[in-house]
């Protein structure tokens, strides 16, 4: 025996009832109350989140290189000493590691410039973890080669994120116009 419902008479009577207010459902009344108010619940916890985001609680950082660095140190740490950007005072410009100020989900993104006869490799580290590389390899030599990656990555506050040589003799080039070899990141969420 099949059993035959018109949906669309039922639906548009349930939209003409809510719409109107007019419903004497007892099942459709509360569900559409609870249905509003945890709109409204949701509403405020977005305006909430934006509002927080808004008065300046922001962490995002970008640095760069301006000069040629040649034969660096494994494991070498690069210091990009020129800082247009550093919300929130995590990044050092001295020893080139950005601190996390506050835990969450960040972006980092790094890329280094060269144009020697040989490729040269970077690692993004966090507390002494490789969590990302990238290659430089200037074949022909004497072109200009980028490598840069970008990752999301879940950070603690106090750890410390840097952008490292991977093999000893590996060069960088920067320039004060062009910001060739660069390494930012920003919080995306809590």
């Amino acid at each position: 025996m099949a059993c035959l419902i018109d949906f669309d008479r039922l639906l548009s009577d349930s939209q003409h009832k809510v719409a109107t207010g007019t419903t004497e459902d007892a099942y459709t009344e509360p569900l559409f109350n609870r249905t509003r108010n945890n709109t409204d619940f949701f509403n405020k916890r977005v305006d909430n989140k934006r509002v927080k985001r808004q008065e300046g609680d922001n962490i995002a950082f970008s640095a760069y290189v301006d000069h040629e660095v040649r034969f660096m140190g494994k494991d070498q740490t690069v210091q990009f000493e020129n800082v247009p950007l550093n919300e929130g005072n995590g990044f050092n410009n001295y020893t080139g590691v950005f601190t996390v100020p506050r835990s969450g989900v960040y972006m980092l993104i790094f890329f280094v410039e060269d144009f020697h006869d040989f490729q040269s490799i970077f690692h993004l580290v966090v507390n002494k973890n490789i969590v990302s590389s990238a290659i430089a390899d200037p074949i022909p030599e004497g072109q200009n080669i980028q490598g840069g990656n970008v990752v999301l990555v879940h950070l603690n506050a106090g750890e410390s994120v840097w952008v490292s040589a991977a093999v000893a003799g590996d060069d960088i080039e920067g320039y004060s116009t062009l910001r060739t070899s660069t390494f930012s990141g920003y919080l995306v969420y809590e």
